[in-house]
């Protein structure tokens, strides 16, 4: 089964994998490598309790937590990913894709401002991960309809990144949307008795 995962023939390793789990149901073995096949075949849901027996079982495998986190993720249960990924970045905390991994969680379980901080901290730091960072803070200011913010964040980003082009897209709508919205801030501001914002919003 293993060895029909290796190239890719799902469909024959599930079937085998099965026929294990069936004789075998506590296998670790089974457990781990059913797990990994149903995520990787798009079926998350179906990959976490196989993943979370390993976890509590007494044989572990390497990133088998990681793997659990992913799953937790592509479910759409952020908030059981976050505490895996804290406990990752805790075993090396200057470990950047486990920082931005954690921070990803904690924008999906909507703790934005922990989110905000952690993606900042990769941006200070320089590395690999700068452009995903700042494109992510820019996300988050977009659904906060923050969006000289989100304008700001994506201008920072390295044209040449992967994530440049789409960078560069936001930046174009974003140009041509906050001209007459910064001109309707501006006047709300103004009659709010606000004429300093309303002055930077102007300007």
């Amino acid at each position: 089964a293993i060895e029909d995962i290796n190239f890719q023939s799902f469909d024959i390793a599930e079937q085998k994998l099965t026929q294990v789990l069936n004789v075998e149901p506590t296998n670790a073995y089974a457990q781990y490598y059913m797990g990994s096949l149903l995520y990787q075949t798009k079926r998350p849901e179906q990959a976490i309790p196989y993943l979370e027996d390993v976890l509590q079982g007494t044989i572990r495998f390497e990133g088998d937590n990681k793997l659990l986190a992913s799953a937790y993720m592509a479910a759409n249960q952020a908030e059981k990913a976050a505490p895996i990924y804290k406990a990752i970045l805790e075993e090396d905390i200057l470990n950047q894709e486990s920082i931005f991994q954690y921070a990803l969680a904690l924008e999906k379980d909507l703790q934005t401002d922990l989110a905000i901080a952690y993606y900042e901290s990769l941006v200070k730091d320089g590395g690999a991960y700068t452009d995903a960072a700042h494109f992510q803070i820019a996300n988050i200011n977009m659904s906060l309809r923050a969006y000289n913010g989100a304008k700001y964040e994506f201008g920072k980003i390295n044209p040449e990144s992967a994530y440049g082009p789409a960078a560069k897209s936001y930046i174009d709508s974003l140009s041509a949307s906050l001209k007459p919205l910064n001109l309707y801030l501006s006047y709300e501001y103004f009659f709010n008795d606000n004429p300093g914002s309303a002055a930077s919003t102007y300007a």
